[in-house]
């Protein structure tokens, strides 16, 4: 099985909050990879996700029992495993903050998957970008469409 790291994008559709990023077709494909892939999340997201909620519910407050429902699966309904970085990965993701990369969750995705021998879900072009124009890997950095034609062949 592959084991997948999701950035936040892809979690948040699950709470009921679209995203224009991603695309119904790609939450298609994921279920249906769901016998092929393992889904991790790291536990940091889940910050980054629950501050984009928070905003949501200010504006709607009647979204609350619908993001019950999404907090429900995603951390108690076994689809997802979350993890927290090692020393390693916490380590890398300090060098790419001290190298001009801001973004401390997005550090933390990186480096966990680098370390963990994942695939990591991202649609992050800043963090792609930056991570190019820095040598660093990014083979296992992937979209929805490329990681199916991988667990095909």
């Amino acid at each position: 099985m592959a084991k997948v790291l999701l950035d936040s994008t892809f979690l948040l559709p699950t709470l009921g909050i679209m995203v224009e990023d991603v695309e119904d077709e790609e939450l298609r494909l994921m279920i249906r990879l769901r016998d092929r892939v393992e889904y991790y999340c790291l536990n940091h997201s889940l910050i980054e996700v629950l501050g984009k909620v928070a905003r949501c519910i200010v504006r709607d407050p009647h979204v609350l029992d619908i993001i019950k429902i999404g907090l429900r699966s995603l951390l108690e309904s076994g689809t997802y495993r979350w993890i927290n970085p090692n020393v390693q990965a916490s380590l890398i993701a300090l060098e790419l903050r001290v190298k001009g990369h801001r973004d401390m969750i997005d550090n933390m995705l990186y480096a966990a998957a680098m370390t963990g021998n994942m695939y990591l879900l991202s649609k992050d072009d800043a963090l792609l970008r930056f991570l190019k124009n820095n040598s660093y890997d990014t083979s296992f950095i992937v979209q929805v469409k490329e990681l199916v034609k991988i667990l095909e062949k």
